[in-house]
């Protein structure tokens, strides 16, 4: 009963910080960053997602880690966006860039498109942030 009790409290006040956290952070963020961030979260969160349905339907795992590492990328980005470091943003803009023409150098597809316009707002996105650093 105590532990279940403990438990509980412990679940608790982590969800509590979590949410607390997570909107100072995007309280603190001007509506253009806002949208960035959830560009940058969202593109991380489709690469895990790619990542595993690639693995477990193929059992291949050298593309999927590749996703996985293209997604931790992402997830950096995002992070940034609060601490804003000038050199992890350079790099960031490098990546999406590369990472817009990697996707028409491949089979082109509806997630391809997807993808494609989702990197072009987030690289003006990026772009247009780069004065207030």
């Amino acid at each position: 009963m105590i532990e279940v009790f403990y438990i509980d409290i412990t679940v608790q006040i982590k969800s509590r910080l979590r949410k607390k956290w997570f909107s100072d952070i995007m309280d603190s963020m001007n509506p253009k960053r806002k949208i960035l961030a959830l560009l940058l979260l969202l593109q991380g969160i489709f690469w895990l997602t790619l990542a595993a349905a690639y693995s477990t339907s193929r059992h291949e795992y050298i593309i999927p880690s590749l996703m996985v590492a293209n997604a931790l990328a992402f997830f950096i980005f995002t992070w940034n966006i609060q601490k804003r470091k000038r050199w992890i943003y350079h790099i960031s803009v490098l990546y999406v860039a590369v990472n817009l023409i990697l996707t028409v150098t491949d089979e082109f597809g509806a997630l391809d498109l997807i993808i494609l316009f989702t990197n072009i707002i987030t690289l003006i996105l990026l772009i247009n942030d780069r004065d207030k650093k």
